[in-house]
């Protein structure tokens, strides 16, 4: 929704509307008023009754819609020419209160000004340009609302000062505490949760004001979840404006209605009363009480969320399925061009009222050719195939897919079309076409989504529009959709990001997997599959591979004990399995369509409220816990009083008296041989559940990465050489430059990285480099400080290696001041003697060294690359060769996140990211950790040999310096002074080095 002011009254448009209904009403009564003069008057009065209280239902429909979930106000007596018109809304909507909440923090942030803040600015600046981009912010004080209040509604007001017609703008959730007075992109760039939860559409006017529905997310923060606001962000390319702030003339600003939502169908009465007396009623008992404001969505992925091709008659066992042009063409002879297009539609609830969708092509050819062009519903699917003017896999004028024929030549499609539109051929740009008819469809499952055909109607037409594969991102497909929901229905698709491994049953395959499989990629999830029957290694390799588990159509039987110790996250809807995974050690299975949530502290239920939730559009087998519960399980809804969606955490006692190895959740969608009639309520919980079956680990993956490679790679649109360190966040999939190693004229290879908390950068190259006028060999750290551009030396590697060949492959800084090391070759350092496959945690200030990681212990071959340790205690590392750890084998450019305690490995950056094949080199994980190692300062006794004679070494004056340079007192003892001496000197210092 626009507009240019605080409202009130009607919206111009509907009363324009309702004006010329009531006009063309009035004439109808007089019409018929003369046609009829031999009609009775009493028939007449009926008549202009019934048109009068037609005109009245419209108006209060209107009204209805305008008044989204409440409060509802009637209509009394409104005047139509000589005669007047009412209505009544009638349901069960309760003592409702609006709050109005001010912005009580906002600010901007810029990757192009990091370390800037702009809390004070009168203008929030949004952009996504040339590499550049800014994010506004935005924190509610949410006090006046009570805690677990149930939230009607809530609509969120921001002011366009500068238009953005290039794009839209997502809405999303902060995931960290800022304030307006020192958040800036390096403290809070990294710092939003995925999922979109609403949308501004591209704005081609300044001046105005826009809305958005945040119904759900602020139940979400009256229910308890942390409230650190919203933050916008653009991915359209070129898009620049400006927000106003709470320091301008219009601040940002959200409308709360707090009550007990209303039940919907609603009944609605409209009476018209002629002057002389004259009634009639109209009821319509099936109104669908809808949420306002409406959401809009606009799509327009790149080729590989959406699939576009065109089929040639002329080359009809061509396959164009990763073209950057869509050819349409209509000519004698066999020579036509149809064009095959479909949109994901994940990213609209499953229960949406699809008010208008269409669709917008970019016509790039400036021909004389053009004409008619129709919009038509494909009837089957097909395979988009990657190939562009030539045979191969995929869809073809001749086939459907690699190894179907269409049943028609040219695509099976409905003969009428949705929607037909002329092209000009001399004019590029976007033409439209509105096809809300088949969205809706495909919303309400009444028709399968399999695309559109887009079919030239005038013979001579040729014509050429860009695909979703062409390098100019504006010029792209677009599906714009407007869409509402019911109330009580959370109004925002379900969205996620991992990878999901889905169990199903190999000797009966059951069709819902296909469809639960379709349905988690529409989410964002990658899907694996996994057979029940498959044995115990199998199982361990895959889960090695995936962050969660589905249990969709598996065999108990076949499943067994195999997930009894299952080191992820499992998400399960087979009750019989309750036992095994520990959650209760029996099940039940009752019908009905709706859950009692009782628990909405919980992440899965947070956006709810502690009341009745359909889950399903009829009643269906569901499933609850049997027998006893989990000592350490968390309820979160019931059905009859018994757990039906029930949750146990990590570490929690199982029903078994066992430790949970990792998270585990029953849902209640019942046996998976009943059809998914979910609810958008229902498919949240699943998808929520599988969000939080992913855990912490999910947390740790979206860490972003600094890592360099052997060579110079791509990686997330960055390309960066063998001297950078580059930074990549694995949400995005976006790189940028974290620190340029041309620029500050490197003249090796960085080997060996660590960001410190101070942010400085702990460093070592795999041969002499001179950085902040400290040169370094590949033996040493050094200790950079990219702002100052200054360096110290951190670890002298001629000093403190005592045997072997030297250089350092991996360095990790801990809190207490220790390093966490590895070298190429066998070498020793404090003591001990290890392998280029092995980890060591060395203390600086005892000069000693212990095994932190045996690689021989756990057959791990060649040479640590890099190393970081994570705040589960799991260890991320790379090779310098494909290598096996834990089940998992992997490759140089790939990171694995390996847990020492249950000796398993996992994916954590999968090379196939980079463009080519990559040999990482370093990395680190997340914010810097760590402070100036070592910590301190401590006074150290130093024991040396012959202070009395011809003095220290050269290598004892060396460590007597680093030791000093890391801010420590030294005090020198001869290894040949007395006890009492010794006993003096050990009293007065903290640490002795030898």
């Amino acid at each position: 929704m626009i507009r240019p002011g605080k409202q009130t009254g009607y919206i111009l448009l509907p009363v324009i509307v309702v004006i010329t209904l009531v006009a063309a009403i009035a004439l109808l009564m007089n019409t018929e008023s003369a046609l009829e003069s031999n009609t009775a008057a009493s028939e007449l009065n009926a008549q202009q009754a019934q048109y009068v209280a037609e005109a009245g239902m419209n108006h209060a429909l209107w009204l209805a819609r305008q008044q989204g979930c409440g409060p509802y106000g009637n209509l009394t007596n409104e005047p139509l020419a000589n005669d007047n018109y009412s209505s009544t809304l009638t349901t069960d909507l309760g003592s409702t209160n609006a709050v109005t909440i001010n912005v009580d923090q906002d600010s901007w942030i810029s990757s192009d000004s990091p370390a800037d803040n702009k809390g004070n600015d009168q203008n929030l600046h949004i952009r996504f340009e040339g590499g550049v981009i800014e994010r506004p912010m935005f924190r509610y004080d949410l006090s006046p609302i009570p805690a677990k209040a149930v939230i009607l509604s809530v609509t969120a007001w921001f002011y366009v000062d500068q238009e953005h017609p290039e794009g839209q703008v997502d809405i999303h959730r902060i995931t960290a505490d800022w304030s307006e007075a020192d958040a800036t992109w390096d403290s809070m760039g990294a710092n939003l949760d995925f999922p979109v939860l609403a949308v501004i559409p591209a704005q081609p006017d300044m001046g105005v004001w826009v809305s958005v529905n945040l119904t759900s997310q602020v139940q979400a923060w009256v229910n308890g979840q942390s409230n650190f606001g919203i933050t916008l962000n653009s991915t359209s390319e070129g898009t620049n404006g400006d927000y106003n702030s709470r320091e301008s003339a219009n601040p940002p600003y959200l409308e709360v209605i707090v009550g007990t939502p209303p039940s919907s169908p609603a009944v609605l009465k409209a009476v018209g009363t002629l002057a002389n007396g004259v009634t009639r009623s109209l009821v319509r008992d099936e109104i669908g009480l809808i949420q306002s404001p409406s959401q809009l969505l606009q799509l327009q992925p790149d080729g590989a969320e959406v699939m576009d091709t065109y089929l040639d008659q002329s080359n009809p066992g061509y396959n164009n399925g990763i073209s950057d042009s869509l050819w349409l063409e209509q000519a004698s002879g066999n020579d036509d061009d149809h064009v095959l297009l479909k949109f994901p539609l994940g990213r609209i609830p499953i229960d949406a009222r699809i008010q208008q969708a269409s669709l917008q092509l970019y016509q790039s050819l400036g021909t004389t050719s053009g004409g008619e062009v129709s919009i038509h519903r494909v009837r089957r699917e097909w395979e988009e195939g990657n190939d562009s003017f030539t045979n191969g896999p995929g869809v073809t004028w001749n086939n459907a897919t690699t190894t179907e024929v269409w049943a028609v030549a040219g695509g099976e499609f409905d003969a009428a079309a949705i929607a037909t539109t002329t092209i000009n051929p001399s004019t590029t740009g976007y033409y439209d076409w509105d096809i809300t008819p088949l969205v809706q469809g495909w919303m309400a499952n009444q028709i399968g989504n399999h695309g559109m055909m887009i079919v030239a109607d005038t013979t001579g037409t040729l014509l050429r529009f860009r695909s979703s594969d062409h390098g100019t991102v504006v010029e792209r497909p677009k599906l714009t959709v407007t869409y509402s929901c019911t109330c009580g229905e959370v109004c925002v698709p379900p969205q996620g990001n991992g990878k999901v491994l889905l169990l199903r049953n190999r000797n009966d395959p059951d069709p819902t997997d296909t469809q639960k499989q379709a349905l988690f990629e529409s989410w964002g999830y990658t899907v694996n599959l996994l057979d029940d029957w498959d044995d115990q290694a199998t199982y361990n390799a895959a889960m090695a591979s995936n962050d969660v588990m589905f249990i969709s159509g598996a065999s108990p039987f076949a499943v067994g004990n195999k997930l009894n110790n299952a080191p992820i996250g499992v998400v399960n809807e087979r009750g019989e399995l309750n036992d095994e995974l520990g959650i209760a050690t029996g099940r039940a299975s009752p019908v009905g369509d709706s859950i009692d949530v009782i628990d909405t502290d919980h992440y899965i239920t947070s956006i709810f409220t502690n009341a009745p939730l359909q889950v399903m559009t009829a009643g269906v087998e569901l499933t609850t816990v049997g027998g006893t519960t989990a000592p350490s399980a968390q309820v979160l809804a019931e059905i009859g009083g018994i757990g039906a969606l029930v949750t146990l955490d990590k570490g929690g006692l199982n029903s078994n008296g066992d430790t949970a190895p990792a998270r585990r959740v029953l849902l209640p969608a019942g046996e998976s041989e009943v059809d998914w009639l979910m609810t958008n309520n229902g498919a949240l919980i699943v998808q929520r559940a599988i969000e939080w079956g992913i855990g912490d680990k999910k947390t740790l993956d979206d860490e972003n990465i600094i890592l360099s490679t052997a060579g110079g790679a791509t990686l997330g649109g960055l390309t960066f050489t063998d001297k950078d360190l580059a930074e990549y966040d694995p949400v995005t999939d976006n790189g940028s430059l974290y620190l340029d190693g041309v620029a500050l004229s490197l003249a090796q290879d960085i080997d060996a990285v660590h960001v410190l908390a101070n942010g400085h950068i702990v460093l070592s190259a795999i041969n002499t480099i001179t950085l902040g006028s400290i040169t370094s060999e590949n033996e040493d750290l050094i200790d950079y400080d990219p702002v100052a551009d200054s360096a110290t030396l951190m670890f002298d590697g001629s000093a403190l290696f005592t045997s072997g060949s030297t250089d350092i492959s991996a360095v990790h800084v801990l809190d207490n001041g220790h390093l966490l090391l590895t070298n190429e070759y066998t070498a020793t350092l404090g003591g001990l003697s290890f392998g280029p496959n092995d980890i060591v945690d060395y203390d600086p200030v005892a000069n000693s060294a212990t095994l932190f990681f045996d690689g021989d212990a756990v057959g791990f071959s060649g040479w640590i690359d890099a190393l970081h340790l994570l705040s589960n205690g799991n260890i991320v590392l790379s090779a310098n060769t494909t290598n096996t750890l834990g089940t998992l084998s992997f490759h140089s450019g790939d990171l694995i996140e390996y847990d020492p305690v249950a000796d398993l490995a996992t994916l954590y950056l999968d090379g196939d990211l980079f463009s080519a094949e990559e040999n990482i080199r370093s990395a680190h994980v997340g914010p810097g950790t760590g402070g100036d190692a070592p910590i301190g300062p401590y006074n150290v006794l130093f024991v040396v040999g012959n202070v009395g004679g011809p003095g220290m070494t050269a290598e004892e004056i060396d460590h007597r310096t680093l030791i000093e340079s890391w801010g420590h007192t030294v005090e020198i003892i001869d290894d040949g002074a007395s006890q009492t001496d010794f006993d003096t000197a050990v009293a007065n210092n903290d640490v002795v080095f030898t």
